[in-house]
């Protein structure tokens, strides 16, 4: 927990904002680069969403600033940023307006937008309107279960008791969003998504979701020479995911790691404690591709960096190779 008892403690001060990366922004190397390590670093050394907030209602922030704060405040996801980038967008100048576009897409884990040519106020006030249906969705819900109603929404299903915004998007666009955002607390969720779906590449992504939040192992590798991922391998995998549901009678974040640490051989050890961090360290380390998302989760709450593992492409070199950048910073 160090990182963020660090930030917690932080005097409150507009040069925390000093953001040499934001000299990037609009250009397609800040989209492919330089963002990703600007996020990290946000994470790491920034103040929390609360004192975000406070810094910007300070009026002690320069147009660099408040820029800097749009564009990096996006990495904690958290929407209770969602007024100062509304404010932004009806308020700011022509960077500002940008930059706030950006950064609340970023924010609710959408793919960013390309605001090169410029946002126009019309556009802004259309933006606003938006975001407004966001605010009020997620004053209910979460963002998580935002974009599974919308990949719902693509297949014309639909979460149950849903009543707010879903988004006119391709459903890989949603998963996309999900897998920014999700953590092991949003299981349940993702569960009545997959009970609603019946599209197969959405039951695949969502039972994708479940093996990597629960650390499970329900979508197996095919063996041999000519054995490719047909239906049979994801049929064969939601009926494992039917039979794992049928007995969890508690998908709380608790019960869910406890349960992961059980089938990885760990036992006496509270996943959730201080304890608990070096033992995410070696499952990462040696445990399966599907350990590795909530493990780097974990180890940022136990002060480690914001690297985050990829849920849907696992066991693929560029994953392995984030891996390794985060084994290394943990000198192994």
């Amino acid at each position: 927990m160090t990182g963020l008892i660090l930030a917690a403690a932080m005097t409150l001060s507009p040069a925390l904002l000093a953001s040499p990366e934001t000299r990037n922004f609009g250009t397609a190397y800040y989209d492919s680069v330089v963002r990703g390590h600007f996020r990290e670093r946000v994470l790491v050394a920034w103040p929390g969403p609360s004192g975000l907030s406070e810094l910007w209602y300070s009026g002690k922030l320069r147009g660099g600033q408040k820029m800097s704060l749009l564009l990096g405040g996006a990495a904690f996801h958290d929407t209770q940023l969602l007024p100062l980038y509304r404010e932004a967008l009806l308020g700011g100048d022509r960077q500002l307006r940008q930059a706030a576009a950006y950064g609340y897409r970023d924010l609710i884990g959408d793919d960013v937008p390309n605001v090169r040519g410029g946002v126009t106020p019309e556009m802004a006030r259309a933006l606003v309107g938006e975001l407004d249906a966001v605010a009020r969705t997620v004053r209910r819900a979460t963002l998580v279960e935002m974009w599974l109603a919308s990949a719902l929404a693509a297949e014309d299903r639909h979460l149950a008791d849903w009543h707010g915004i879903t988004f006119q998007r391709s459903a890989a666009t949603c998963f996309r969003a999900v897998e920014r955002l999700v953590g092991p607390e949003d299981l349940p969720a993702v569960v009545r998504a997959y009970e609603m779906s019946g599209d197969l590449a959405n039951r695949v992504s969502l039972t994708r979701l479940v093996e990597g939040l629960s650390m499970g192992r329900l979508v197996v590798k095919p063996r041999g020479e000519g054995q490719g991922w047909g239906s049979k391998v994801y049929n064969e995998a939601f009926e494992r995911l039917d039979r794992w549901l049928g007995n969890q009678c508690d998908l709380g974040v608790a019960a869910i790691l406890e349960r992961g640490f059980s089938n990885l051989g760990v036992r006496g050890v509270d996943p959730m404690s201080p304890a608990a961090c070096d033992v995410w360290l070696q499952i990462l380390i040696k445990g399966p591709p599907s350990s590795w998302a909530v493990a780097a989760d974990r180890l940022y709450l136990c002060g480690g960096p914001a690297i985050r593992l990829s849920i849907f492409r696992a066991d693929t070199k560029i994953n392995r190779d984030t891996r390794k950048r985060l084994r290394a910073w943990y000198g192994e």
